[in-house]
C-alpha cells in the first residue's frame, strides 16, 4: 500500500500507519540503539505481537507515519 500525504512539510510527509509497514517496525523494536531509552529496550517482541500492535495503529486511526518525500521511506511515526 502506498502512503498517502495526509500533512506534508518540507522534507516529509505524514501518513496513516499502514499494516504494511510492520517489517520497518520490527526492525525498529530489535534494535537496541533505536529502543535505548523507551521501555521497549529490554523486550523483545515476536514478529506476530508487533504486527498486532502495528494493525491496532492502523485500525485506530491516530498513529502517523513519518515518511521521506524524496524516497517515500518511513522514518518515524508519531502516536
Amino acid at each position: 500500500m502506498a502512503h498517502y500525504r495526509k500533512l506534508v512539510g518540507e522534507k516529509v510527509y505524514l501518513s496513516p500507519i499502514s499494516a504494511d509497514d510492520v517489517g520497518t517496525f520490527m526492525h525498529w523494536v530489535s534494535d537496541n540503539e533505536v529502543t535505548r531509552y523507551t521501555p521497549h529496550h529490554s523486550r523483545i517482541y515476536s514478529q506476530t505481537v508487533e504486527k498486532e500492535a502495528v494493525e491496532r495503529m492502523a485500525k485506530g486511526g491516530n498513529a502517523l507515519s513519518i515518511v521521506d518525500k524524496e524516497t517515500d521511506k518511513v522514518i518515524g511515526r508519531k502516536l
